[in-house]
């Protein structure tokens, strides 16, 4: 795209107040501090056609709106990225305006990001987007220690990511399907906080008991009972957070040896601790993505 010389001399005015980072010392930072958030600030349509996983979707035009809601510890690590490195410098300006004092623009963006060979959730083909907007799971016989830090990055953003997709959006937005004869947007979120949870107790049971057998359970009644039908979906992103807390504190515990501790499922048979751990990073960013693509669907 070939931007305008206004446009460029004032990035470049705005450049010169913030830092920028590489993608592979933004990894590096990410990796070593647990708290830092990688924050996409393209437009809906960018995000939900691919993104660097483990990012967090706040678009440009509503960053300075919600990122206190989202990261109101000001001292939080924040790497940006966009496109080409440029939406993210006047992004990290403004907030650093807000009073943030560790924010980071990516250099170079999503471009960047996919030329370093980063880690990208997304890309599915667009005649599954409805149903599997990321793609569906894809399934190891092995898992690295990068890949498991990956997923676990994933799973402590999905809260975030969470709340970011139902930001702004109304009773009657929450009671729409996500596509046709879909779960509502509100059973899509009881949904995930119920399917979290029955993952954190069979982890549980898996690192403390010898090969158990787990109980599986009909995910389409418990989206109907009362409580995935009338309470406010804030509630079970309140769950998540907490939930994916301990969640996430337990993965980061488990050793490699550990991560080859196996559950019986009745249905999918025996399943590693390293296959769990990349299952439910791709689900919660499943669901994430049911939502934020409606939204981009339909204008809301």
């Amino acid at each position: 795209m070939d931007h305008s010389p206004g446009f460029l001399a004032h990035v470049d005015a705005r450049r010169a107040t913030v830092t920028e980072v590489t993608v592979p010392a933004t990894q590096a930072a990410l990796e070593a501090t647990p708290a830092a958030r990688l924050i996409d600030v393209r437009e809906d349509t960018e995000f939900v056609a691919a993104h660097a996983s483990g990012a967090v979707h706040i678009g440009r035009g509503v960053l300075e709106r919600d990122i206190e809601r989202l990261v109101p510890d000001k001292d939080t690590p924040l790497y940006l990225y966009c496109g080409g490195g440029f939406r993210s410098a006047l992004a990290a300006d403004s907030l650093q305006q807000m009073g943030y004092r560790a924010v980071h623009s990516v250099a170079g963006g999503w471009r960047a990001w996919q030329e370093a060979g980063a880690p990208v959730t997304g890309g599915a083909p667009a005649e599954v987007n409805l149903s599997y907007p990321i793609g569906r799971v894809k399934r190891k016989p092995a898992y690295t220690a990068e890949e498991r830090a990956v997923s676990i990055a994933r799973l402590a953003n999905q809260p975030t990511a969470l709340a970011a997709a139902l930001s702004g959006l109304s009773e009657a937005d929450l009671d729409r399907p996500y596509r046709p004869d879909g779960w509502t947007v509100r059973q899509v979120v009881h949904h995930l906080a119920d399917s979290h949870m029955n993952m954190f107790i069979r982890l549980k049971l898996a690192v403390t008991e010898e090969e158990p057998t787990i109980r599986p359970y009909a995910q389409d009644p418990w989206v109907r009972t009362a409580d995935a039908a009338d309470v406010s979906p804030m509630v079970s992103v309140q769950l998540l957070s907490a939930l994916h807390t301990r969640m996430v504190a337990l993965f980061r515990s488990l050793t490699p040896e550990q991560f080859a501790r196996v559950m019986h499922h009745p249905e999918n048979g025996p399943m590693s601790l390293d296959l769990v751990l990349a299952v439910y990073a791709w689900h919660g960013d499943h669901h994430v993505a049911h939502i934020t693509g409606l939204r981009q669907r339909e204008g809301i």
